[in-house]
C-alpha cells in the first residue's frame, strides 16, 4: 500500500520536469515599442526591457532541480505527516541538523541574481493549508524565501531578520506623543537562531536564497562576516544556496579550513554562454523579438561574433545594445546593425566592459588568472574559468553535451583542488605564452585577430 504524502510533501509532486522549469522561468517581455522619444527615454525602455527578460540556460535548469530536489529531500524528512508537524510546533524546542549550503558563483552579469528569481517562479506558492480532521487547524505555508543582503547589514544577527517572525528583532510602539516607533529588541544570537529554527519549521520553509553577500564584504572583518552569515543561516536546518561573486568566494577561501570545508563543499560556478551552444542562440533570438524595432539583422546570425564581443556573458551584450543604440541616436540614426556593435565594443564608452571581456578571453587560453586581482577568475579550477583540462573542453568551447556544473561538486576533492589552485593562481603572474593557445578548431582560434582589429578602429 502506497503511503499517503503530507500535506506539505504534497506541494512539491512533479515540479522537476524540465519542460515546466522552462516554461515557467522565461520571462519574454512584449517587444520594445515608442523608441522615437528622446534618447534617454528610448535607452530606458530597453534597459527595462533587457531586465525583464529571462530564457534559462540548460545550467539555469540544472540549478533550478537541484534547488528543488533539496527542498523535496528536506520536507520528506521534516514534514513526514500531521502527527509529527503538531509534535514538532508544541515541542519546547525544535532540533535542526545543519545543512551544507550551495555557494553559486560566477561571473558578474551572468545572471545569477535573475535565476534566483526564476528560482521562486518554479516553486510552491505560498498558500495556507487546513490539516484536516481532528484538528482543523489552518496552517501558513511558505516554502522559499529570497533575501538580497544590503550594504547596511551589520551583524549576522541583523541578516538573519527575514527568517525570524514578525517583530523579532524590531518592536513598533506608540510613543507619549502618540507617533509609532521602532525600538531594537534585546535578543542574542543564539536565541535569534533557535526563533528562526522554529519560524522556518512553522511556516514549511523547505528553500533560503542569500543574494548579494558580497555586499557585506566591504570592511577589514569582511571574510568573518561574510562566512558567518551562510554558517548562521546553515543552523537553521532549511537548505540554503548563497550568491557571491569570484571576489567573496576567494576572501572565503582565506578562512580556517572548518569554515570552508562547511560553506564552500557544495559550489556551483554558473559559466558563460558557449558561442556554439542553442542556450547562446536562443537567447540572442530571444533579445532580437524583443528589440526587433530597432535591429535591422538576427542577433543569432553573428552568434560567433557576439559571443567574443561579450564573452557569452549575457548582461554584457545588454550593455553593448544599450551603448550602441545610445551613440547611434547621436548620429540621428535609429536601427542598429551589426558594425555599429562593432564600433561600439572599440569606442571608449565601452572600455571598461571591453577589458574585462578581454581579460576572460584571455585567461581561457593562458588558464592563468589576469594580472593584478582574481574578480574575474573562479577558485573553483580551471575548467570553471573556461580553460580546457586534460585535453578536455571545459564545456565552454564544446557543444551540448558539455558537462553541466548545476550539479554540486564532490565534498573533500573539489575543495581540496580548488584550494591549491587558489593558492597556486595569487603565486602566479606570469604573461601567457604563445604555445598556450588554443588549436585551430577551437571557437577562439581568432580571438587575437579579432582583438587586434577592434584596437584598429579606436
Amino acid at each position: 500500500m502506497t503511503k499517503q504524502l503530507s500535506p506539505w510533501r504534497q506541494q512539491f509532486s512533479g515540479l522537476c520536469d524540465r519542460d515546466r522549469l522552462r516554461r515557467l522561468s522565461t520571462r519574454t517581455p512584449d517587444p520594445v515599442s515608442g523608441l522615437a522619444l528622446s534618447p534617454d527615454i528610448a535607452t530606458t525602455r530597453i534597459d527595462d526591457a533587457l531586465k525583464e527578460l529571462f530564457v534559462p540556460s540548460e545550467q539555469d535548469i540544472d540549478v533550478m532541480v537541484t534547488a528543488l530536489d533539496a527542498a523535496t529531500f528536506h520536507i520528506d524528512k521534516a514534514y513526514p505527516d500531521v502527527r509529527a508537524y503538531v509534535e514538532a510546533i508544541n515541542a519546547q524546542s525544535i532540533k535542526a541538523a545543519p545543512v551544507e549550503p550551495i555557494c553559486l558563483t560566477g561571473l558578474s552579469r551572468t545572471g545569477k541574481s535573475k535565476l534566483a528569481d526564476a528560482i521562486l517562479r518554479v516553486f510552491p506558492a505560498s498558500t495556507r493549508f487546513n490539516l484536516g480532521a481532528p484538528l482543523q487547524l489552518e496552517v501558513p505555508f511558505e516554502p522559499i524565501a529570497l533575501t538580497r543582503v544590503e550594504a547596511h547589514v551589520s551583524s549576522p544577527l541583523t541578516s538573519l531578520a527575514p527568517s525570524l517572525p514578525p517583530d523579532a528583532l524590531y518592536i513598533r510602539r506608540q510613543s507619549p506623543s502618540g507617533q509609532l516607533v521602532q525600538s531594537r529588541t534585546h535578543i542574542s544570537l543564539s536565541e535569534a537562531q533557535d526563533l528562526a529554527t522554529r519560524w522556518a519549521y512553522k511556516v514549511g520553509r523547505a528553500q533560503n536564497i542569500i543574494d548579494e553577500l558580497q555586499f557585506v564584504a566591504t570592511s577589514s572583518a569582511a571574510s568573518t562576516r561574510l562566512a558567518q552569515i551562510p554558517l548562521l543561516w546553515s543552523y537553521t536546518g532549511v537548505p540554503l544556496i548563497y550568491i557571491v561573486n569570484f571576489s567573496a568566494c576567494h576572501k572565503l577561501f582565506s578562512r580556517p579550513q572548518e569554515e570552508r570545508v562547511r560553506i564552500l563543499s557544495r559550489p556551483i560556478v554558473l559559466l558563460p554562454l558557449r558561442a556554439d551552444s542553442s542556450d547562446w542562440s536562443t537567447f540572442l533570438q530571444a533579445v532580437s523579438t524583443v528589440l526587433k524595432e530597432l535591429l535591422v539583422f538576427k542577433l543569432d546570425s553573428a552568434a560567433r561574433e557576439l559571443n567574443l564581443m561579450t564573452a557569452g556573458v549575457r548582461g554584457f551584450l545588454g550593455t553593448l545594445i544599450k551603448e550602441t543604440y545610445r551613440q547611434i541616436r547621436e548620429q540621428r540614426r535609429m536601427k542598429v546593425t551589426l558594425d555599429d556593435l562593432k564600433a561600439c565594443y572599440a569606442s571608449t564608452a565601452f572600455s571598461e566592459q571591453r577589458k574585462d571581456i578581454e581579460a576572460i578571453l584571455a585567461q581561457r587560453i593562458s588558464g592563468q588568472p589576469k594580472r593584478g586581482g582574481l574578480d574575474l577568475w573562479s577558485p573553483f579550477g580551471p575548467e570553471t574559468n573556461g580553460v580546457e583540462v586534460d585535453g578536455r573542453s571545459n564545456g565552454h568551447q564544446r557543444g551540448d553535451e558539455a558537462p553541466r556544473s548545476g550539479r554540486p561538486a564532490t565534498r573533500t576533492q573539489k575543495l581540496a583542488k580548488a584550494q591549491d589552485r587558489a593558492s597556486a593562481s595569487k603565486k602566479n603572474d606570469k604573461p601567457p605564452r604563445r604555445s598556450d593557445r588554443t588549436s585551430s578548431s577551437d571557437p577562439l582560434h581568432n580571438y587575437t585577430e579579432f582583438m587586434n582589429a577592434g584596437r584598429k578602429k579606436r
